[in-house]
């Protein structure tokens, strides 16, 4: 049975407001209860090609409303409007029916999977019970990116299979009760082993596994979004108990896949003598995030044309319909690395596989700009499929760091940057004495001895484990890096103790989510996050207005929180 075929066929009431449905076409109880294994894969499979159709919505509204990217000299005025936060109903990035479809088909699921039928009757979890806890976390991804961007949502947990079911009263729920609510949900299936492999059309160069939500990130997601409102009602001793477990979430799937922040896929320095008086960046070595073949993904959304839906972010901006920003650009061009005590050289690598004046797809399609582009869309070997990364290595770590610098442990956080996380933070006494005085003890989602944080290159005792801001200078430590001469530079100051040293680091783990995931559809919430937890919009309103010609006037306007939600 075809996929789109077996979707269209449950018919999923659009939800703009759950009274508007003008279809009388509806799936009963009984009609397609889903006994095999076989049902349940097209029924995982129809949810997977419509959790597509939000992929360039979470680009865009993530990153157009940040500080890293704006609207180009094309931009239609959709895209204008979400840059300028003045956006229509009739916008079609800001209507929220696509979002209660996908809930819609997971509730489907979730009722109608029959999870007592087992291939392996020994099994802890048959296939349909990963099935449900699958099609659980993306309702619970779908339901966070509908509370983040419009305020709050309408929580619904039963297939909406007849008119009756449309007119009936739903709660609302707002950000802190909906974490609540999908913490308790996800959390039995957090061990959940995942579900087999599943095509997104003839998607050849896609692993499946990227395609599912991964229930560990989320759920650390979900503590710390908690946290974060917490702490900002005032509730910081409550906050740390989420801060807690976002870390444990976090830690959790670092070890339990051996998740690391490898030297591959980092950009490197050209030496050509004593001296780096002709340093010049090597592009053969650096691989865009999006063409890296997908070695640090943990999970990703594929489109297809064979589906006859494909991200448009690249084409967007290729034709100079988004743009990165002056601020984002000279994020990494005012990055300074070592290469003696006295000598530094300035710019971050990353620079290279985020933005250029020079584009070359894998079609050989070529173009100079005189202004940059953003190319960290470019194309897999194939045109017809694009990825767009939802969670990876790099900001599972920074994730990380987030939570354990708000438990009070900002040299642990700042080491994530800076060092890495190996055997090296078990040595280090000034970041263990933080963590006991902190913590009482050492933790375990606090001790990085165990062999997979300590892997080497091969027939070398360098750890494969480093620094997210050593990624910029290229990894190279015995010429170029972030470690030497820590007295002098990128450290916590002297005298930068307790709350102000949670500050300190906290800016400094925003800054490199600018410079490792920008315009991966993150910013705008990140920033939101630090924003209130602080109960400070200043903190986002300050650096999003930067990129406006009427800076002062978008200030105040950004500085009411109510504007940072899209109308319904």
């Amino acid at each position: 049975m075809p996929v789109l075929l077996f979707m269209t066929a449950l018919t999923m009431v659009s939800c703009d407001g759950l009274l508007n449905v003008n279809s009388d076409q509806y799936t009963y109880d009984e009609q397609y209860r889903m006994k095999s294994e076989h049902d349940s894969l097209y029924a995982f499979v129809g949810i997977m090609s419509k959790l597509q159709l939000l992929g360039d919505r979470y680009v865009l509204l993530g990153e157009l409303r940040g500080d890293l990217m704006e609207t180009g000299s094309n931009a239609s005025r959709y895209l204008k409007e979400i840059n300028e936060f003045n956006i229509t109903k009739d916008n079609p990035y800001a209507k929220t029916s696509q979002y209660y479809d996908i809930i819609n088909n997971c509730n489907y699921v979730i009722q109608y999977v029959d999870t007592s039928a087992r291939v392996n009757p020994s099994d802890r979890y048959s296939y349909n019970l990963r099935v449900i806890a699958m099609a659980k976390a993306v309702r619970a991804w779908t339901y966070l990116q509908l509370v983040l961007n419009y305020g709050d949502a309408k929580y619904i947990v039963n297939p909406i299979l007849s008119e009756g079911d449309v007119v009936k009263n739903y709660p609302t729920v707002n950000l802190s009760e909906l974490c609540d609510l999908l913490i308790d949900d996800l959390l039995p299936f957090y061990q959940s082993e995942r579900i087999g492999s599943y095509n997104i059309g003839q998607f050849a160069d896609f692993n499946s596994k990227y395609g599912l939500i991964n229930i560990r990130f989320l759920l650390g997601d979900l503590y710390l979004w908690k946290g974060s409102v917490l702490e900002g009602e005032g509730s910081a001793a409550s906050a740390k108990t989420y801060y807690k477990n976002a870390a444990l979430m976090y830690y959790n799937l670092m070890s339990q896949e051996n998740l690391l922040i490898s030297r591959n896929n980092a950009s490197s320095w050209t030496f050509t003598g004593e001296m780096p008086t002709s340093i010049q960046p090597n592009d053969d070595n650096w691989s865009s995030v999006y063409t890296m073949g997908l070695t640090e993904t943990i999970t990703a959304l594929a489109s297809s044309a064979d589906y006859g839906k494909q991200f448009s972010l690249d084409s967007l901006s290729f034709n100079r319909m988004i743009a990165p920003t002056k601020n984002s650009i000279a994020n990494w061009d005012n990055q300074v690395y070592f290469y003696t005590k006295s000598i530094t050289t300035d710019g971050d690598l990353r620079e290279r596989g985020s933005v250029s004046t020079d584009f070359r797809n894998s079609d050989n399609v070529s173009a100079h700009f005189d202004e940059p582009i953003i190319t960290k869309f470019l194309r897999t070997s194939n045109s017809k499929q694009k990825v767009i990364i939802l969670y990876r290595n790099s900001l599972l770590y920074l994730r990380y760091a987030e939570a354990v610098n708000r438990l009070g442990c900002s040299n642990l956080a700042f080491a994530t940057l800076k060092y890495g996380l190996n055997r090296e933070i078990n040595n280090n006494a000034d970041i263990q004495n933080e963590i006991t005085n902190k913590m009482g003890s050492i933790p375990s989602y606090m001790n990085f001895s165990s062999s997979g944080f300590n892997r080497t290159v091969t027939n070398s005792s360098v750890l494969l484990n480093v620094g997210v801001h050593a990624r910029g200078c290229g990894l190279n430590y015995s010429q170029l890096n972030t470690v030497a001469v820590d007295t002098v530079f990128y450290r916590i100051p002297y005298g930068v103790v307790d709350s102000a040293a949670v500050s300190f680091v906290e800016d400094k783990i925003v800054d490199e989510l600018a410079l490792e995931t920008a315009y991966e559809g993150n910013r705008f919430h990140d920033l939101m996050r630090v924003a209130l937890r602080r109960g400070d919009p200043a903190y986002l309103a300050d650096r999003v207005s930067v990129k406006y010609a009427n800076k002062e006037t978008m200030r105040t306007k950004l500085m009411n929180p109510t504007t940072w939600y899209l109308p319904k």
